[in-house]
């Protein structure tokens, strides 16, 4: 590979870790102590929904980054590099082919 060249990514090789067993697991439990939060709600006339699941939104999304931090990691590259694979995956269809070119 020439000097310089940074090797072929692709969204499908970061697949396997985010269904990983202990990526499942983590979703599995935050699902188990959140899931309480959603069970005697009904929705409202006006489309409101309760404060408290702004809240676990955010512990969601943090739990999610989390587990693809990890996955990029264990990739090799960075987040920065992830995020230009994603939009050029998005643009050229949900491809996800690396190399470009």
């Amino acid at each position: 590979m020439p000097r310089g060249q940074k090797p072929s990514l692709s969204l499908e090789s970061f697949l396997l870790p985010l269904l990983s067993p202990s990526s499942l697991s983590t979703l599995r439990s935050f699902m188990s102590a959140n899931s309480g939060a959603f069970a005697s709600v009904s929705f409202r006339e006006g489309g409101e929904y309760p404060l408290e699941w702004t809240s676990v939104h955010a512990g969601f999304e943090e739990a999610v980054e989390g587990i693809i931090k990890g996955a990029v990691e264990d990739g090799g590259t960075s987040m920065e590099e992830f995020k230009e694979l994603v939009a050029g995956a998005h643009e050229d269809g949900g491809g996800g082919g690396g190399g470009g070119g």
